[in-house]
């Protein structure tokens, strides 16, 4: 039933396959799907704003901490390239939404701030998302949005490694 609030995979091979392996695979599949779901209803939400994904999630970052942040730091905790938290750091500072500071200790070293007009950005962005996430979840109750979060949790790989790639 395409128009189903309830989508399962069929039979993807010409061979036998464990049922264990087939549940495993309508996991996976479901997972990916709602993820990418999400995903884009957030880089919608973002784009409102006038924000890359990136560029939200960096903004984020820095509110987050509290204090200026060195470059490197933010790639760090974004999983991305020194190089490309500098292509992303460049824009948001061309638009006024970060600066680049000298480090009081060291001033070969630059630390990145939030302007008044990237926490105003945040202000808005912030509770759009909140909103909009809950309205995702509203089908489930409080207990199953726990169990959820337990499960999806248990899934993901310890922090600083990763589930192996195909060869």
């Amino acid at each position: 039933m395409p128009n189903s609030p309830h989508h399962h995979i069929g039979k993807t091979y010409d061979f036998a396959i464990p049922k264990q392996q087939t549940r495993a695979a309508e996991c996976v599949a479901h997972t990916v799907r709602v993820g990418d779901l999400f995903l884009n209803r957030i880089v919608a939400i973002c784009h409102q704003h006038g924000l890359s994904g990136l560029e939200a999630n960096v903004l984020s970052v820095l509110l987050n901490a509290e204090e200026p942040l060195p470059p490197y730091v933010i790639s760090e905790r974004l999983l991305v390239t020194r190089g490309a938290i500098t292509k992303v750091l460049d824009t948001l500072a061309e638009r006024g939404l970060v600066r680049r500071i000298a480090h009081q200790q060291d001033r070969r070293m630059l630390l990145i701030e939030l302007t008044d007009e990237g926490l105003r950005i945040l202000e808005q962005y912030k509770p759009d998302l909140s909103r909009q996430s809950a309205q995702w979840v509203n089908t489930l109750n409080e207990e199953e949005q726990e169990m959820l979060i337990h499960l999806l949790k248990k899934l993901q790989p310890p922090s600083k490694t990763s589930y192996p790639t195909a060869p």
